[in-house]
């Protein structure tokens, strides 16, 4: 019969160093998914973008005229999430996924573009 484990001894409290939580990568600039609502407030608001700037069931991109519906319709901010724009119905416009990417992606290149022309955030 074969002698029963010991275990390791353990190291004192004061050895034990707290680590701190990593941190989460800083993104875009986008607003968090609290701002957006919930599932329901988001099909509402598709909802209400067809049935303003549409029939009900389709509506044309604010930007290149294609027609979308509920599966391919995207929420564009007039006023964009990083200079203070909510999703209130009067800062909403409807606009397919491609129209939608290419603004926030040209907007954080003039964000650069400023912050590296003049020193100052925009």
């Amino acid at each position: 019969m074969s002698a029963p484990a010991v275990p390791e001894p353990r190291p004192p409290a004061e050895a034990l160093v707290a680590v701190p939580a990593p941190r989460r990568p800083v993104g875009r600039g986008t607003s968090n998914g609290n701002a957006r609502g919930n599932v329901q407030d988001r099909a509402r608001r598709r909802a209400w973008l067809l049935a303003t700037f549409g029939d009900g069931q389709t509506c044309p991109c604010h930007r290149c005229g294609l027609t979308l519906d509920d599966s391919t319709i995207t929420v564009d901010r007039i006023v964009p999430g990083i200079e203070g724009g909510t999703y209130r119905r009067s800062n909403i416009r409807p606009a397919c996924g491609p129209c939608n990417s290419e603004a926030g992606a040209r907007l954080a290149h003039e964000r650069t573009h400023h912050r590296l022309t003049t020193g100052l955030a925009p």
